[in-house]
């Protein structure tokens, strides 16, 4: 068009020109109606300050919020790049920005203010200020904050250790890392920091009841112009009025800044590090007091807003505490036990010593104690003390002797024995006080914890009962040598024992009777005297072992007197008194009652003795017919049998009493205790009778 004829260059020409001029005219408009409207809006502004500043607290939020609008929409206005450099809209730019601040400054204020008393309708209309300032979700932050920061000085304040004390008494008086002058002060210092806590309590229970307010406005009022939730304009993934995911976070920001700042308060004061770590259930326990009290007695808890979730969290947050707690319970056991352990002064008593034993109860106890109220905090205790007490259970192993010096009983304790004594002692001891602490457990309800306190003491009674097993091994085998003599003299032929042959027991009184009766005699009253006056404490263990030396020394009273021969009237009376003294000595030992089979066994036995013979054929269906009969082993019975055997028919070992014929039965007797000892004696029974003549149908 441009290079065409006149006709057409011309007209084009004009229409352009005035096509331009039609747009600056219009770009005009648009600033000067931009102008007038932030005029008109710059009118209002200014009017709906005036009025806030004479109408009351409700009022005035309204006009600000108000005010906030036109002054959020004069600002999307100026931004528009045309309108830079206008003189009318320059000179208003302080102003604005003035009256930007004022009425943040004042909402600001009006939120704080009203988020502190937990009033809502205040909350609300403040928050309406800062939507129409669009900067809803800074305001919510700096609520936020200002309640975060006053729970941490209301922690501060609580652990200020300057301020505990008389102040007219410096030396109380603690500083950074200071403690109190002496053990009263201590006590003071203690108590009054607790009360300090229980008291601090209450003030995080007001943030709380604080958050949800401000969560219950966010969820209840919306934006006038979108009718959006406040709480979808701060977080677009909120779900809805019932969506407490904003209190939930609160929660745990809450009780992370509240553990933060005890820590920082530890690290500025010893007493209080000592304080919190030592007595961490404590503080553990008020915690849990004041989840338990916002769940079932406040409005967020009422609303489901306070669970599981938020406890879990609030635990979470003590985490740092609880370690330094548990590491500091399994630090003080595992010091006690080496203390235990450790090599002693010479000159001082063998073994371990009741002064330190006596430290390790008192501190395996109060660890216990300390937190049985609460079973997962118990459970966790639990491992980490038996953890410690591992070490315990390998030391004992370690120092628990089974050489020939402690399986041999003399008149005096060796060196050796005392140890292992010493040991039974202490393993003994802290069993009893393990098996308290849990049954104490048990009863409060932390199940998980009294499972491992009871995995404990059977590691624990493990090592007491080693530490004397080969005290009782080796009088077991000393018994079964002393019964053994009742075989190398006639038992008819055993005359009293002289005055100066016999044994003086601990009572003074003078042993008698037959020679295997005597020694076996002499070798208890020694064994309870020397040996088993030392077993202190009694325990389970202990009781088991002394149960089973009972029913080791019955059984081998039952064999030997089912292989003793002949077998006369005299004999059977004397075996019956022995029967009867051995009772009475072994119930020194342990309760025969409950020995179990092995006492019915010997019970029945003497009433056996005066069965009559006669006649053989119907003897064995009678002696199974005595009360307790089924209580003896089938070798003893079938011995018995042999015993009482038509004339001609020799006995299990052949011969007069004498040494050979006691050696020959202990060789036989120990094939007795092997698996298949019954099929043993079928065997050497049958055998016999093949060599008197074939009576093996009257055996059967």
């Amino acid at each position: 068009l441009v290079s065409g004829p006149p006709w057409i260059r011309e007209p084009f020409e004009v229409v352009k020109s005035k096509t331009v001029q039609l747009e600056h005219l219009q770009a005009a408009g648009e600033i000067l109606r931009a102008v007038i409207r932030i005029r008109d809006l710059s009118d209002k502004l200014e009017r709906h300050m005036a009025q806030g500043d004479v109408k009351g607290e409700a009022g005035a939020m309204k006009e600000l919020a108000l005010a906030a609008g036109h002054l959020n929409e004069i600002r999307g206005i100026m931004s528009r790049a045309d309108l830079e450099g206008i003189d009318e809209l320059e000179s208003r730019r302080a102003w604005l920005d003035s009256t930007d601040t004022q009425i943040r400054a004042r909402a600001t204020q009006a939120l704080t203010d009203a988020v502190q008393m937990r009033q809502q309708q205040e909350i609300a209309n403040a928050l309406q200020v800062f939507l129409a300032l669009g900067a809803l979700p800074e305001a919510v932050e700096r609520a936020e904050r200002e309640m975060l920061k006053l729970a941490r000085n209301a922690v501060a304040t609580a652990l200020d250790t300057s301020t505990l004390g008389d102040a007219s008494d410096e030396k109380a008086r603690g500083g950074r890392g200071k403690g109190p002058a002496n053990a009263t002060a201590a006590g003071a210092w203690k108590a009054e920091l607790w009360t300090r806590m229980e008291a601090l309590m209450d003030a995080l229970a007001g943030k709380v009841s604080q958050a949800w307010n401000l969560q219950r406005v966010l969820a209840k009022k919306r934006d006038p112009q979108t009718h959006q939730l406040l709480l979808e304009v701060l977080d677009s993934e909120a779900r809805g009025e019932r969506d407490t995911r904003w209190f939930a976070a609160f929660w745990g920001k809450l009780m992370r800044a509240a553990v933060e700042q005890m820590m920082q308060a530890a690290d500025r004061a010893t007493f209080v590090k000592g304080l919190l770590t030592a007595d961490y259930p404590r503080l553990r326990a008020l915690l849990l007091a004041l989840w338990l009290t916002t769940r079932r007695e406040s409005d967020a808890g009422r609303n489901g807003a306070v669970g599981d979730a938020e406890r879990s969290e609030m635990l979470a947050a003590l985490d740092a505490l609880q370690n330094q707690h548990l590491t500091r319970a399994g630090t003080r056991i595992t010091e006690s036990v080496n203390a235990l352990f450790t090599a002693k002064p010479q000159g001082s008593p063998v073994g371990l010593q009741a002064a330190d034993i006596a430290s390790l109860l008192k501190i395996v106890s109060a660890t216990a104690q300390g937190s049985r109220a609460e079973p997962e905090l118990a459970a966790l205790v639990a491992r980490k003390a038996a953890g410690a007490l591992a070490l315990f259970v390998g030391r004992c192993a370690e120092i628990t002797k089974d050489a020939a010096e402690v399986r041999t009983l003399s008149a005096s304790v060796s060196n050796a024995q005392a140890r292992n004594l010493a040991v039974y002692s202490a393993a003994a001891q802290l069993r009893a006080s393990i098996e308290t602490i849990e049954a104490g457990l048990r009863k409060g309800g932390a199940v998980e914890a009294a499972q491992v306190y009871a995995n404990l003491k059977g590691q624990i009674g493990e090592c007491a009962a080693k530490a004397v097993a080969p005290f009782f091994e080796s009088l077991g085998k000393s018994l079964e040598d002393a019964m053994s003599l009742v075989h190398a003299t006639p038992l008819d032929l055993a005359p009293p024992a002289a005055p100066d042959q016999e044994e003086d027991d601990e009572d003074g009184e003078e042993a008698s009777g037959p020679a295997y009766v005597r020694e076996a005699t002499k070798l208890l009253e020694g064994f309870l005297s020397r040996y088993m006056s030392r077993m202190t404490p009694p325990s389970r263990p202990l009781a088991l072992l002394q149960e089973g030396l009972a029913r080791r020394a019955l059984e081998l009273l039952a064999r030997h007197a089912t292989l003793l021969a002949p077998l006369d009237e005299q004999a059977k009376m004397q075996l019956v008194q022995d029967m009867t003294n051995f009772e009475e000595l072994l119930g020194r030992v342990a309760s025969l009652k409950e020995v179990g089979a092995a006492y019915t066994a010997i019970r029945a036995l003497r009433r056996i003795l005066f069965v009559d013979d006669l006649p053989f054929a119907t003897l064995p269906d009678r002696l199974r017919q005595v009360d307790g009969a089924e209580a003896l082993t089938p070798q003893d019975l079938l011995h018995h049998l042999l015993q009482r055997a038509p004339a001609g028919v020799p006995p299990i070992v052949p011969g007069p009493a004498s040494e050979a014929r006691r050696k020959e039965v202990l060789t036989y007797s120990a094939r007795l205790d092997a698996p298949d000892g019954a099929a043993v004696a079928k065997a050497r029974v049958l055998e016999v009778l093949r060599q008197a003549g074939g009576v093996e149908g009257a055996a059967d």
